[in-house]
Order: C-alpha cells, then structure tokens, then sequence
C-alpha cells in the first residue's frame, strides 16, 4: 500500500496515458507533445514522491520509475514516428528498460511498417538481437504469415545469442507452430548447446527436460 503522494509526483504517468489516447486516435503530433510534458515532469532521481507502508520511501530511481516513465514514453514515441526520439530516451535507461521497448516495438509495429528487428536492437542499444528476430518470427506466426515467420526464424537460427537459454524453449514452441521438421530439430540443437552452457545445475536440468519433453513429443 502507497499513501497519497504531494502535489503531482506521478504526473508522467498520467500524461504518457493521454499520449497514448492521441497514439490510438491517430493523433501522433499530440502525442509527441504531451510525451514531451510528461518527460519534463519526471522528479529528481533523490527526491521522495511518496511513502510505501512497506516499501518506504519511493523515488523516481533509474531502475524503478524512472526507467519505467522512459520505457513507456518510448514506445509511445515510436507509435508517434519519432524514432530518434524514442532512441535517445530509451538510451538513458538501463538495459531492462530498453529490452522490454524492443520487444514491444516489434510485437506491435511488425504490420504498420516495415521493421528490421535486427536494425531496432542498435537503435535501441538492446542485447540480443536475435530475440527480436524470433520474437518477429512468433508474431508473424499469430497473424498468419507463415513465409515471414519462417524467414525470422531462419535469420534468428543464424544470430549469435548469449545469456540466453531461456529463449529456446521458445524457440522450438515458434518452429512447432512453423511445422517444419527441420526447424523443430534446428531450435532443440541450439537448445542442447545453451544447456551444456549453462552453470547453474538446476536450470541446466530444467532446460533439458523441457527440450527432452519437445523431442518426445514432436521427433519421430
């Protein structure tokens, strides 16, 4: 529980809703203005906007609100068409923020305009770009372009990934829906591999009996 801040310490918030109003109401001009009220309002990063019961005092911290005003400012900006907006404020949060933008930005704008997700992981400054490949490639597939889908798989199949064996489970859910033998074989070797990476003993067990459940599942 918060109790009621002073004044207007969550005034961003509020704001980035109306922009995203205009957004939806193909009112990009007016959303870009109200983004730029509402990145104006952010507090100071040391000043306290409210109290938590149990979190205690609450701050406009980079990795907390902050970061969360930036992400949400961001893909607003990207909806409006400002691209180098939305690049130069995301760059300002930390990489959390700016993976769950990249994420977004690919899952929503995928159908309005030609994306690159390869070309939006170095706009956005995100890790990984192959995830944003395989991210295209599952929502091609929820809308039906099974030719596009499995044109991001195969790119994602070719990306170098690091720190990421929590994506093939994914990875093999995407090529299952492809129903490409070769592609379900392709994302349980790459799965295979992130697990021999893996340090931690438990999560390299999980990761193999999920991919050994797949392959009994789907392999002839």
């Amino acid at each position: 529980m918060v109790r009621k801040p002073r004044g207007r310490s969550f005034r961003p918030f509020s704001l980035i809703r109306v922009a995203t109003l205009f957004n939806d109401l193909k009112q990009p001009n007016r959303a870009i203005q109200t983004l730029e009220k509402a990145l104006g309002k952010l507090p100071p990063s040391d000043q306290i906007v409210a109290h938590g019961y149990i979190a205690g005092p609450i701050r406009y911290e980079k990795s907390g609100l902050q970061g969360e005003v930036l992400q949400n400012a961001a893909e607003q900006l990207y909806r409006a068409g400002d691209k180098a907006k939305a690049s130069e404020i995301i760059r300002q949060a930390d990489p959390l923020f700016r993976h769950r933008v990249a994420i977004v930005v690919v899952r929503d704008q995928l159908t309005t305009s030609h994306l690159d997700p390869a070309a939006i992981a170095g706009e956005l400054k995100s890790e990984n770009p192959g995830e944003l490949l395989l991210v295209a490639a599952g929502r091609q597939v929820e809308l039906g372009d099974i030719p596009g889908a499995a044109e991001y798989f195969q790119r994602f199949a070719k990306s170098p990934m690091q720190h990421a064996d929590h994506l093939y489970g994914y990875a093999v859910r995407v090529a299952m829906m492809l129903q490409k033998p070769e592609y379900l074989t392709l994302a349980l070797q790459q799965g295979l591999r992130a697990a021999e990476r893996t340090r931690d003993p438990e999560r390299r067990v999980v990761l193999l009996s999920s991919l050994a459940a797949f392959a009994n599942a789907r392999l002839p």
